[in-house]
C-alpha cells in the first residue's frame, strides 16, 4: 500500500515543514500539506480535512509554534478521528503540556532534536514505510429508521387533505346527485363512502409510527407530537362528522 504523507506544522515553522514536505515527495512519498496542495478557489478548511482523510500518515513538526497553534490541535483531532498513524517530528526538545499530553500519550516520538535535519528525515522516512496504517473508518450510510416520525406526520397531512376533499365531494354530491346520471352517482357514493375506512387505517399507521418513534426515541420528537395531536384531533372531528351525518358511517 503506497503511503500518502499529511505534513502539519505552525506557520512560523513553515521553511521547515517545506524542507520535509519536498523531501518525501523526493524520496517517493506522496507527501500534502497546505497551501501547495490547496488549488485556487478551494474552501481552505475543507481542503484540509479532505487531505487528512485520504492521507494514511500525519507528520506533526512538533515545536513550541505548533503547540500553540489552533489549526495544529484541529489537524491533530481529524487525523484521529481518521485513524491516520501520526508521526510527531520532535524539533525542539519540548514535552507537550495540556490537552497535547493526552492526544500525543501513546505515540512514538522522532527525536530530531539531537540529529541533524538530513538523517532525521532518513529515520522519518523509514518510520513511514515501517509503519502500516489501519483502516480508515467507512462512513455510516443514513438509514431511514429515524423517518418514522416524519412519515407519520405526512400520513397525518395526507389523511387531512383526503377528509377536506371528502368533505367538499359529500356537500357537492348532495347537492348535484339528483342531476346526476344513475351510474355516475353510484360510483361517486362508492369512493365517497370507501374514503372513512381507508382514512381509519392510515390514522393508524400513522399512530403506530409516530408512538414508536417516541417510545424508541427514533426520528425528530416534534414531529411525532405532532402527528399524534393532527391525527387526534383528525379522529375526534371524524366522529362529529359522522355522529351529524356529514361523513358516511
Amino acid at each position: 500500500m503506497s503511503s500518502t504523507v499529511f505534513v502539519s506544522y505552525s506557520s512560523v515553522d513553515a521553511s521547515l515543514a517545506n524542507s520535509i514536505y519536498n523531501y518525501l515527495n523526493q524520496h517517493g512519498i506522496r507527501a500534502l500539506k497546505a497551501p501547495e496542495d490547496i488549488r485556487p478557489g478551494q474552501d481552505w478548511a475543507s481542503s484540509i480535512a479532505a487531505m487528512i482523510d485520504n492521507a494514511t500518515h500525519m507528520v506533526l513538526i512538533w515545536t513550541s509554534g505548533s503547540m500553540a497553534s489552533k489549526e495544529v490541535a484541529k489537524e491533530l483531532t481529524l487525523a484521529m478521528q481518521s485513524n491516520t498513524v501520526i508521526i510527531p517530528f520532535q524539533v525542539e526538545d519540548l514535552a507537550p503540556a495540556g490537552a497535547w499530553r493526552y492526544h500525543l500519550a501513546n505515540l512514538h516520538w522522532l527525536q530530531a532534536h539531537n540529529t541533524d535535519h538530513n538523517t532525521a528525515c532518513q529515520s522519518l522516512l523509514e518510520q513511514i514505510k515501517g509503519i502500516q496504517p489501519a483502516a480508515k473508518p467507512v462512513p455510516t450510510k443514513r438509514g431511514t429508521k429515524g423517518a418514522g416520525a416524519l412519515i407519520a406526520l405526512m400520513i397525518s397531512f395526507g389523511v387531512l387533505l383526503l377528509n377536506l376533499l371528502a368533505l367538499v365531494v359529500g356537500v357537492w354530491f348532495g347537492l348535484s346527485q339528483p342531476i346526476l346520471q344513475n351510474g355516475i352517482a353510484t360510483l361517486i357514493g362508492t369512493v365517497y363512502r370507501a374514503i372513512p375506512p381507508l382514512s381509519m387505517g392510515l390514522y393508524v399507521a400513522a399512530l403506530v409510527l409516530a408512538i414508536t418513534s417516541l417510545v424508541r426515541h427514533r426520528g425528530n420528537k416534534t414531529q411525532a407530537i405532532w402527528s399524534i395531536v393532527l391525527t387526534a384531533v383528525q379522529l375526534l372531528a371524524y366522529g362529529v362528522g359522522a355522529a351529524t351525518g356529514i361523513l358516511p358511517r
